[in-house]
């Protein structure tokens, strides 16, 4: 997450918005990956950082 000069809105990326998204549905690691066309290694990594507490993107 990104805080733009000034603010305190998040700017996520278009793919970080994607799994974030599939997460609020409660779709597990293996939908999120077969959803994405991703591994299922990938979901997990993106499902567990986006998770994390205190995730910034600088």
């Amino acid at each position: 997450m990104r805080r733009g000069a000034g603010t305190a809105t998040p700017v996520w990326s278009a793919r970080e918005r994607e799994v974030l998204d599939l997460i609020a549905r409660g779709k597990t690691n293996g939908e999120i990956a077969e959803a994405l066309g991703i591994s299922f290694a990938t979901a997990l990594k993106w499902s567990s950082l986006l998770a994390a507490p205190g995730y910034a993107r600088a």
